[in-house]
């Protein structure tokens, strides 16, 4: 299984004891690394579970070591990500698409992530987010064979660096395409 990721905000001093709150939590499947300083990302490879895990364990977690310690859980480890922590309350710990539905203008913030990008691959992701991750049906409506899709989505996933196998990438993703096309619409009827 693919890892989820979450962007943990708080201060080095307790980097330490917060490090070892998640080992106990997540045993083995979870690893910190430094991002930066006072923030760290913790990658945990189980999933579904570990996000809900993590999303319940977050507030006792957070009243435990103090103020300061808050989440997100992203997509990818991209370094752009880390504006909306400012959006988060702490003890909080949700999906980006959750921040930016309330905060939209992260969206546009956002919008770079899909530059330079094939107009194929962008419709192939959005057809296949539309048909609920089929590639036998994104290709009966792109008209190509469903290894075309499936190639499209591994281009589309190593330039993003974004995985369309979990609800809160793919629903981050759609939002994006889907602002996108409104963008080009609007510059081209002008």
């Amino acid at each position: 299984m693919n890892p989820s990721f979450a962007y943990l905000a708080y201060s080095p001093e307790k980097e330490r004891l917060i490090s070892m709150a998640y080992s106990k939590l997540f045993a083995n499947s979870s690893s910190m690394e430094k991002v930066q300083e006072g923030l760290n990302a913790l990658t945990f490879q189980n999933g579904k579970a570990g996000q809900l895990a993590l999303s319940s364990s977050f507030l006792p977690l957070s009243k435990d070591f103090g103020e300061g310690l808050k989440g997100i859980i992203v997509p990818a480890l991209l370094p752009q990500f880390q504006k909306a922590l400012a959006y988060v309350e702490d003890g909080c710990c949700p999906h980006l698409y959750e921040v930016c539905d309330e905060h939209p203008e992260l969206y546009d913030s956002y919008l770079s992530i899909l530059d330079g990008i094939e107009d194929s691959l962008l419709l192939t992701a959005k057809v296949y987010i539309e048909e609920d991750h089929s590639p036998a049906y994104a290709a009966e409506r792109l008209y190509c064979h469903r290894n075309t899709v499936a190639y499209r989505l591994s281009v589309f996933e190593k330039k993003t660096h974004i995985k369309l196998d979990s609800f809160g990438s793919t629903r981050f993703v759609y939002e994006l395409l889907r602002r996108k096309k409104m963008g080009s619409e609007e510059t081209t009827s002008i």
